[in-house]
């Protein structure tokens, strides 16, 4: 499920810097009975962009997915909302920092607008890798005793083991240090491709 979290500029430096840090609020949370605040640690999410409209005031915005099995013991249930909302452990948000992109209300009010004129299940307008993405300089062979694999059979094992196992478990087998790296260097890669693909875009104009 895509989740968004609003943050200042500030705090979203130290997001990028540092990740998210759990934080102990009511977060707009009040016993219906009392009238009391309700306070809970965590990282606050919604599954819509909230503004001055819902009574807050975000001059930037990160945007997770997060699958909904993990999100299952943290959403809060309000009457009335025509949102929902999640508190979230800063660990399993931090697991998500996948986007490092930090968003403006008007940069997600514009890609808000491009998914409802592209949505889910147009897949003949979504550029999948052909298979020479997948092709590595040698193909699978026999290296000091160990079979390698090529990066596609990498990439189909990976998938296969991954839907094997209930996937809390699965993120468990990961190293977080080694995920954060490998976030790091895809975000690197997506870049270089994107780059590379705006410039042959231009050269075939």
């Amino acid at each position: 499920m895509k989740l968004y979290h609003g943050a200042t500029r500030d705090n979203a430096s130290q997001i990028l810097a540092d990740g998210f840090q759990d934080l102990t609020s009511n977060f707009g949370l009040f016993n219906a009975v009392t009238g009391d605040p309700v306070n809970t640690t965590g990282v606050f999410f919604s599954n819509v962009v909230l503004d001055e409209n819902e009574g807050v005031s975000s001059e930037t915005y990160f945007v997770l997915n997060i699958p909904d099995i993990e999100l299952t013991n943290y959403e809060w249930f309000e009457e009335g909302k025509g949102y929902r909302e999640w508190c979230v452990p800063a660990d399993l948000a931090n697991l998500y920092l996948v986007d490092r992109t930090v968003y403006s209300w008007e940069e997600l009010q514009m890609n808000s607008e491009s998914d409802r004129r592209n949505p889910i299940g147009q897949a003949e307008n979504i550029l999948w890798p052909s298979d020479s993405f997948y092709q590595s300089s040698s193909d699978t062979g026999d290296v000091a005793g160990q079979e390698r694999l090529s990066v596609r059979e990498l990439v189909c094992q990976l998938y296969k083991e991954s839907i094997a196992v209930d996937p809390g478990e699965f993120l468990g087998l990961l190293d977080v240090d080694d995920l954060v790296a490998f976030n790091h260097q895809s975000e690197q890669i997506m870049h270089w491709l994107t780059a590379t693909r705006e410039l042959i875009r231009i050269e075939k104009q």
